[in-house]
């Protein structure tokens, strides 16, 4: 990824971006998305933001859960010989517990792949990456709670809703100047356009747009989970 230096107060670095806590002596770095989500070689410069290291710490369990989840989606059958990606068919040989919870959960009916996942670990992954891309784009760690936060499989879209999902979006309003998000558009038939940042191609990609009413931020991971979060805006 092409790295891009925001001229953002360099107070908020102090703030813990997940709970919003200030630092004392516990001040951490995490990569948004987590490494776990992608392959090495990894990318330079991935998305880095400031946590507290109890936040930090605990993520990394249900990182591996949720990645390995993703997986079994992927491969659509619950032999582990069929993932692609070598990490995690790694996590799996090496962490027996997690490959029977997980598959103690998989029902497989005439070739179609259901997933019973714990649905609280989702969610709190996914906040995780929502508001870790939030505060890394507009250089800010009081990231308000999103309205809505929805996630599913992109073969549940039809065409035309896959095409609006993945499409670059015009933005009615550009970020606060020195922000990452400011930083990261571009211009076409003089509109401003918000486009996808390819954190890992086949691996994870995410965009941000600003628009009248809402922001909305869109995820997606292995080209088959897709993530969408809003936020109303505040209006004057």
């Amino acid at each position: 990824m092409q790295q891009v230096h925001p001229q953002n107060d360099e107070r908020y670095d102090n703030i813990c971006c997940y709970c919003q806590n200030s630092f004392k002596n516990n001040k951490t770095k995490d990569h948004i998305p987590s490494k776990v989500l992608l392959d090495e070689p990894f990318p330079e410069n991935l998305p880095i933001v400031f946590c507290c290291y109890d936040c930090n710490q605990s993520f990394s369990t249900d990182e591996e859960y949720f990645a390995c989840i993703i997986e079994y989606l992927v491969a659509g059958t619950k032999n582990i010989e069929k993932i692609e990606r070598k990490k995690i068919k790694n996590i799996l040989n090496q962490k027996k517990y997690l490959k029977n919870k997980i598959e103690a959960n998989i029902t497989e009916n005439n070739g179609v792949l259901t997933i019973h996942f714990d649905e609280s670990v989702l969610k709190k992954v996914l906040s995780k990456l929502v508001f870790g891309h939030m505060s890394y784009e507009l250089s800010n760690p009081y990231i308000q709670t999103p309205n809505f936060i929805g996630f599913n499989t992109i073969d549940n879209l039809n065409d035309f809703e896959y095409q609006e999902f993945i499409s670059d979006s015009f933005v009615d309003i550009i970020p606060e100047v020195g922000t990452r998000a400011s930083l990261n558009h571009i211009i076409q038939n003089q509109k401003l356009i918000s486009t996808w940042k390819i954190v890992q191609k086949n691996n994870y990609q995410y965009k941000l747009q600003i628009l009248d009413n809402e922001t909305v931020l869109k995820v997606i991971i292995r080209n088959k989970l897709y993530v969408i979060a809003t936020w109303t805006n505040k209006t004057n």
